[in-house]
């Protein structure tokens, strides 16, 4: 038996090799011609096999001896978001960001024919450069206005457009540092990024730079005076608004659930992704609805496992009244615990929060939605228990 089993194992062995051997490699030689001309037939012909990541193709296109090895740039710093809660953001937006940098169409798809260009490959290392130290200013503003981890960016884009701007002007007064901010509300909230496409995104980040250069002192491309989209229906951890409503809830310093030690929502999110926002109540009741509201989520400890409503049943009333706050429960939610009322307790804790949210939206420059209001939450409640 030994010995047939050691057969079969030859015989793969030799199959393999044999796949190795007999693989026919296509060979294209170019005579008489400089680096140029090759890499630019390279880019023409690259069209099957490994894909390659959009700055693997630019350095690959852009490689001088000696010089700068852009994908490896971009690996190293894609290690420094990582170790800042932000290793998830998709390399294509950094290169987007240097792209913007040298004054390039951001959206451009032909990568090769645009970078190859003998005026673009030698300002690559310095567009990177200040592309990222830029970034960096960007993202020093976003953790100020809790943005700890690229789970709660509600859009990639507003990274760029941000380090755009610090690149062109690192030390902003606080005047212009509060238009930013309202334009980073205004845009999570109204899901603006969500609803255009690449023509006002550049007009957007042309806007940007003449705010960041003194020509304007307003936005006109972003809409400020826009509308948030209505409070969410279902907790999605993709969706801008639900990350924009995740934002509130970091505000409000959620405590654990264990010894109420004070939550980090990014790094929480930033480990364990969206798990890291589990159930209230694993089924509240009234169908599907209350189950996927956001309403049902609270951030929880990173060893947290299954719904909240024990340990939350096991708290005194003094630590559950200093508890519950920070989480965005309402007033009556100790009342309703106590007589297991899972239903009212989701329901009551979505009017709260959506009162909640308004206020701090209110508090940002951003109008709240006009459509599903904490009143028609409560109309719903009451009609519900008639």
């Amino acid at each position: 038996a030994d010995a047939r089993k050691a057969m079969r194992w030859m015989d793969e062995a030799d199959r393999l090799a044999n796949a190795f051997r007999d693989y026919q490699l296509p060979l294209i030689h170019i005579q008489e011609a400089d680096l140029d001309s090759a890499v630019t037939v390279f880019a023409r012909l690259n069209r099957t096999g490994r894909k390659m990541t959009a700055d693997e193709m630019v350095s690959a296109l852009t490689y001088q001896e000696g010089g700068c090895h852009l994908a490896t740039e971009f690996t190293r710093f894609k290690d420094e978001l990582t170790q800042r809660g932000f290793g998830n953001l998709d390399r294509v937006l950094l290169l987007r960001a240097v792209l913007a940098a040298l004054d390039l169409d951001i959206y451009a798809q032909d990568w090769a024919n645009l970078i190859v260009k003998r005026e673009v490959r030698p300002r690559l290392p310095d567009a990177f450069a200040s592309a990222t130290e830029g970034l960096r200013r960007a993202l020093v503003f976003l953790k100020k206005r809790g943005v700890t981890s690229d789970r709660l960016l509600p859009y990639g884009l507003q990274f760029v457009l941000l380090g755009e701007f610090f690149r062109l002007f690192p030390d902003p007064s606080e005047e212009v540092e509060r238009l930013l901010e309202r334009w980073f509300w205004v845009t999570s909230f109204s899901g603006w990024f969500g609803g255009v496409g690449g023509a006002r995104v550049r007009l957007a980040l042309q806007e940007m730079r003449d705010v960041a250069k003194g020509r304007k002192q307003h936005m006109d491309v972003v809409d400020l005076d826009s509308r948030a989209a209505p409070f969410p229906d279902r907790f999605d951890g993709r969706s801008a608004r639900v990350r924009a409503f995740l934002l509130y809830l970091g505000s409000l310093a959620p405590r654990s659930l264990k010894d109420d030690a004070r939550l980090d929502p990014g790094e929480l999110l930033a480990s364990r992704g969206t798990t890291a926002v589990g159930y209230v109540v694993a089924n509240p009741g009234k169908g599907d609805q209350l189950s996927s509201s956001p309403a049902n989520r609270l951030f929880v400890d990173a060893t947290h496992i299954g719904q909240a409503l024990g340990p939350l049943r096991g708290m005194d009333a003094e630590r559950l009244e200093s508890f519950l706050p920070t989480h965005g429960f309402g007033p009556d939610a100790a009342k309703l615990l106590r007589s297991d009322n899972r239903t009212g307790l989701i329901r009551a804790r979505l009017a709260a929060l959506i009162r909640g949210e308004r206020d701090f939206m209110e508090a940002r420059g951003v109008k709240p939605p006009t459509e599903q209001t904490a009143a028609t939450v409560a109309d719903s409640e009451a009609s519900d228990d008639e």
